[in-house]
């Protein structure tokens, strides 16, 4: 991802974001391990995003409004809690790494629409790229 993150990093210079950096990799970081497509890995989705803004007063709405509708986030993942009558547990990768998670020997699949909601991935984003 070096390389990947080197262009990532030259087009959030080009639009004056350089801090969503830590943003982009906290994604790419928890969706590590995730059976993805290299393409569908949230920095070269991202990348993509990224090549395709300019700098003005709206990149950050842009940006929402495209980060929410990856295709990383219509896959889910989820284990049967054992010890509390088989409730499923599913992961949130906003906030946990798939490889923590994957050490419950997750069920892994796709869905039409994205976990978490798209309100909440923009909540999220939204609090990272203004810190």
């Amino acid at each position: 991802m070096s390389s990947q993150l080197d262009n990532i990093r030259k087009e959030l210079d080009r639009i004056n974001k350089p801090n969503w950096v830590y943003t982009v990799k906290t994604l790419e970081e928890n969706f590590h391990g995730y059976p993805l497509n290299e393409d569908q890995m949230p920095a070269s989705a991202i990348l993509n995003i990224l090549k395709s803004l300019e700098p003005d007063n709206n990149v950050e709405e842009r940006f929402l409004n495209r980060v929410h509708n990856l295709d990383c986030f219509t896959y889910r993942a989820y284990y049967l809690d054992e010890t509390n009558n088989n409730e499923a547990i599913y992961w949130n990768p906003l906030v946990e790494t798939f490889e923590t998670f994957s050490k419950n020997s997750p069920i892994n699949y796709q869905t039409d629409v994205e976990y978490p909601a798209t309100d909440i991935i923009n909540q999220w984003i939204w609090k990272q790229i203004k810190q």
